[in-house]
């Protein structure tokens, strides 16, 4: 496996299906494993049905909402199980509108043993987030979507804190990255 092999995570939580399957066209055929970690309080059969018809695909139901850092853990735990060094996490109502391209340069490119986050522009409701005019730049906090974790960070660091149920657990796992002399870098510009 090449370290710019990527695996995803998607939480999922009563997923519209169309949307869903949208969101996830946008970066499978960019990654090498996109697992699906469900919060919904049962097994959704179309999405376990989806995930069946593409070979890459796995769903894992939480069955009931355990909370997004305990799904993001679950999801990217089994990805460094299977091998991958980086992981990118995403919600379910996310999506890239570019390839990830730069995250693969960067990578390949760049020593990436002191990086816990890559970044990625963001569009929120039309704006563009962060605008740094240069990248590679260093951020202090970064929210969880459309990032790329690097694998023995996130081991060296334990994980998302699942005390957090949704808020905060970004910005917590930022300070704690921040803390231990990690950085969080905005690796490109879309």
């Amino acid at each position: 496996m090449k370290e710019t092999d990527l695996a995803a995570v998607v939480v999922l939580y009563h997923p519209p299906l169309g949307e869903l399957r949208k969101n996830i066209l946008s970066c499978i055929d960019e990654v090498e494993i996109l697992v699906l970690t469900d919060n919904s309080e049962t097994m959704n059969p179309e999405i376990a049905e989806l995930a069946e018809k593409w070979e890459k695909m796995v769903y894992i139901s939480m069955q009931g909402n355990q909370g997004i850092a305990k799904a993001l853990n679950r999801g990217i735990n089994y990805c460094l199980e299977k091998g991958f060094s980086w992981i990118l996490t995403m919600d379910q109502d996310s999506r890239f509108l570019t390839s990830l391209k730069g995250y693969k340069e960067y990578i390949s490119n760049q020593d990436s043993r002191n990086i816990a986050i890559l970044c990625p522009t963001y569009s929120i409701e039309g704006e563009s987030q962060p605008t740094p005019a240069t990248a590679p730049y260093p951020l202090r906090k970064v929210i969880q979507s459309g990032n790329l974790i690097q694998g023995e960070v996130f081991r060296k660091l334990g994980g998302y804190q699942e005390k957090y149920f949704i808020d905060y657990i970004d910005y917590e796992y930022c300070m704690r990255s921040r803390k231990n002399w990690i950085t969080i870098y905005y690796a490109f510009r879309k």
